[in-house]
């Protein structure tokens, strides 16, 4: 293993719950990306980290897109 992999292999799950929102709860990634909103960022980047890019651009246009344009 090299880098990212080898960095990664470790970590679990539960030690990034709440830090962020890699699953199909909008509900979370709301919440997560409004505390950079509060913190003054005016831009955030989501990335689609799997191989499910047109399921990702479903999920941010059905679940994400409304909700985010209510923080602001």
């Amino acid at each position: 293993m090299e880098g990212f992999e080898a960095a990664a292999a470790f970590v679990l799950p539960e030690d990034m719950q709440g830090s962020i929102a890699a699953d199909p709860d909008g509900e979370q990634h709301v919440k997560l990306i409004g505390q950079y909103v509060e913190a003054g960022f005016d831009h955030v980047v989501l990335t689609c980290p799997g191989d499910d890019q047109a399921g990702f651009i479903d999920f941010f246009a059905r679940e994400l897109k409304p909700r985010l344009a209510e923080l602001g």
